[in-house]
């Protein structure tokens, strides 16, 4: 009965031993199938994430079009950037810059994105539903371009660097800086004729060179050339005749003159817009008038006074500017009105002009009168305006058009 009832003791352990590994085994197994089976799941998962790469930041040109989503990734994206970083302009089927105000309901126009403020902004580039943070750097890396002219004065005349510029345009559509490349050039006195090297710099500090001269006269010389006489002068009241004397040639039909194209279409603003603008850019007067007359006061010239006649003619400018475009640029930020004549015939358009002497200062951007009077003084040329005791009256012009400010002073004595 023992041997009976341990064998079956023995028979018990053995099958519970045997039940247990197999369990063991069984569920060792499960658990590493199960694994398996997640293993493979993450990699199916990592093969279906596809890796969106966009470029950190991308540099553009002031004034240039802003950069498309594919120039970011490769990827369809679409990117959003910050408000007040660029100009937003219309052109027709001839690719012609069309305002705002001028669009046609009928007519197509192409949209395009100018960048008009230096400096770095965060960009979003959109894939899918993925939202990714790039930058664009809207700087200036081109050389203003300088023109300057010959001027002839008398001995001990004043003149300065200012009184050589012709013409100072930059990309960024800001005003140039100017100074002698060396400073005994401000200070010929004595006849003779100098070489002036002038230096520009704009607002990123791009330079640009050029040369003229400097013609000083004894004085009551005459100013300027004297027409050089004939080289074989004749008595007048013995003509001469040739010798052998030959038959005129056979006139040659003048070409057909080819006709000049035709001139782009110039948008002169009405009297009564001129009017409306004056009103409402009147808010800015008292600060603009406070601050120049503080510059004067500083170096002890005489107060202006605000004359309405001037603050028409500053305002025209400013109009014209804003609201036409030249040589491609969004605008006509220049001393040139937009028909080519000089600046000065703004005031006889104005009215009648009795002043002895004019002036004119631009400013384009700035936000604030303070910032645009701070601009100016830090030019050596808007700053000579300012100061000049010649002045004795000035006006204002302060437009804003498509959210960007033009200054304008127009200075009469």
């Amino acid at each position: 009965m023992k041997k009976v009832k341990q064998s079956f003791i023995l028979s018990f352990v053995f099958i519970f031993t045997i039940t247990s590994i197999a369990f063991a085994y069984s569920g060792l197994h499960h658990i590493k199938n199960l694994h398996r089976s997640e293993e493979t799941t993450i990699e199916d998962t990592m093969k279906k994430v596809e890796i969106k790469e966009v470029k950190d930041n991308i540099r553009v040109e002031i004034y240039t079009e802003l950069p498309s989503s594919a120039q970011f990734t490769d990827d369809e994206a679409k990117v959003e950037y910050p408000e007040g970083i660029y100009d937003t302009i219309y052109l027709d089927a001839e690719n012609n810059i069309v305002s705002e105000e001028n669009k046609q309901a009928n007519i197509e126009y192409k949209t395009k994105y100018i960048a008009n403020i230096l400096g770095t902004y965060e960009v979003k580039v959109i894939i899918g539903e993925e939202e990714k943070i790039s930058h664009i750097i809207i700087e200036d890396t081109k050389a203003p371009v300088l023109k300057l002219k010959e001027i002839t004065i008398n001995e001990n005349d004043a003149y300065n660097v200012g009184s050589f510029i012709e013409s100072c345009s930059d990309n960024s559509k800001k005003e140039c800086r100017f100074a002698f490349k060396d400073e005994k050039m401000a200070s010929y006195k004595t006849n003779g004729t100098y070489e002036i090297k002038i230096v520009a710099l704009d607002e990123s500090n791009n330079k640009a060179e050029g040369v003229t001269k400097l013609i000083v006269n004894k004085p009551g010389s005459a100013l300027g050339t004297q027409p050089a006489p004939p080289s074989n002068p004749t008595n007048p009241s013995t003509p001469t005749t040739p010798s052998n004397p030959t038959p005129d040639p056979t006139p040659t039909p003048d070409p057909t003159p080819t006709p000049d194209p035709p001139k782009p279409t110039v948008y002169v603003p009405s009297s009564s817009e001129i009017n409306s603008v004056v009103s409402s850019g009147s808010a800015y007067y008292d600060e603009l008038l406070s601050i120049t007359n503080q510059y004067r006061a500083e170096v002890g010239a005489p107060a202006l006074t605000l004359d309405p006649y001037l603050n028409r003619v500053a305002t025209l400018r400013a109009i014209e500017m804003a609201k036409n475009s030249c040589n491609g640029e969004v605008d006509c930020f220049s001393h040139t009105r937009p028909d080519g004549s000089e600046w000065s015939t703004a005031f006889s358009y104005i009215g009648s002009n009795n002043f002895r002497m004019i002036g004119e200062n631009l400013a384009y951007g700035q936000r604030s009168p303070s910032q645009a009077m701070s601009e100016w003084k830090a030019s050596a040329t808007h700053y000579n305006n300012i100061i000049n005791t010649g002045f004795t009256k000035i006006g204002f012009g302060a437009y804003n058009y498509n959210g960007h400010w033009y200054w304008v002073q127009s200075f009469g004595g």
